[in-house]
């Protein structure tokens, strides 16, 4: 790496310090609304997730001499599945936000509607219930627990 580039201005760095100097940010209790209420954040934050899908690392190849450059498929590989999660959605966090900020769902009937309200939703619910009905606890069948008194 050139000596230039660790003098380099990083744009996270002054952000981060104007974020934190904005005391209007303290009454905000999660990282999202601080995002909402700091639209610069919100740009850096997702233009450096795109800017990983052209992740490099380089190392130094002795026959060459030289620095040699190649994909850092690890890292590409992070940012498509962060990308991707945003973009799809993570249903189930994003049902519980929306009920904390809402207030929408009183009791479990309302809860289970928000969920079923979403393909993904609805498809993260099949996935816990199949998963319910496969679970043995203490070895016995899941008919057994249902038909068990007690």
């Amino acid at each position: 790496m050139a000596d230039d580039d660790q003098n380099e201005k990083n744009p996270a760095h002054e952000l981060a310090d104007k974020v934190a100097a904005d005391e209007s940010l303290d009454r905000l209790p999660d990282l999202g609304q601080v995002m909402r209420a700091t639209p610069a954040v919100r740009r850096l934050y997702f233009s450096e997730a795109i800017r990983s899908l052209g992740a490099r690392r380089f190392y130094y190849d002795k026959q060459a001499e030289s620095m040699v450059f190649e994909p850092d498929g690890a890292t590409r590989m992070k940012a498509v599945a962060w990308l991707g999660g945003y973009d799809v959605g993570l249903p189930l966090q994003r049902i519980q936000q929306q009920i904390i900020q809402t207030g929408r769902a009183e009791n479990l009937e309302d809860l289970l509607e928000l969920l079923a309200s979403t393909p993904a939703g609805l498809r993260a619910m099949e996935r816990f219930t199949e998963k319910a009905r496969n679970k043995k606890p203490g070895g016995q069948k899941p008919a057994e627990l249902v038909d068990a008194k007690g």
